[in-house]
């Protein structure tokens, strides 16, 4: 601990003696300080927050695909009418249980889904 408090004060000593250095010195100390925190800050906001959402986990994405056509909305979006339709859906509304995936058609997985609900 000596040797420490020792190196310590020679530092301070040799910064003392070219002041424009140590200013330069403690100058980029502080932007590199300065510009760590903001990086992790906005790292934090974007990246490792957790969602203000109770059960974050179950966030799904959906859109819908046309082949061959244009989309109503460019991009991989979905449109107000369109997500409204899905909402009264009734294959919409599916547990983590069901098997296969839901279709507009009424098909579920390649077989009928009114027919798998009866089983």
């Amino acid at each position: 601990m000596d040797a420490f408090v020792r190196d310590i004060k020679q530092t301070f000593r040799l910064l003392s003696t070219n002041r424009g250095f140590a200013a330069a010195v403690l100058i980029t100390i502080a932007l590199g300080v300065g510009g760590a925190a903001a990086v992790f800050s906005v790292v934090y906001g974007v990246l490792l927050r957790p969602l203000p959402y109770s059960e974050s986990e179950r966030l799904v994405r959906i859109w819908e695909v046309h082949p061959g056509a244009q989309a109503p909305i460019p991009g991989p979006e979905l449109s107000g009418p369109t997500y409204r339709a899905w909402s009264r859906c009734p294959l919409g509304r599916r547990s983590d249980d069901d098997a296969g995936e839901a279709r507009a058609d009424g098909t579920r997985g390649g077989r009928d889904a009114r027919a798998a609900d009866r089983v």
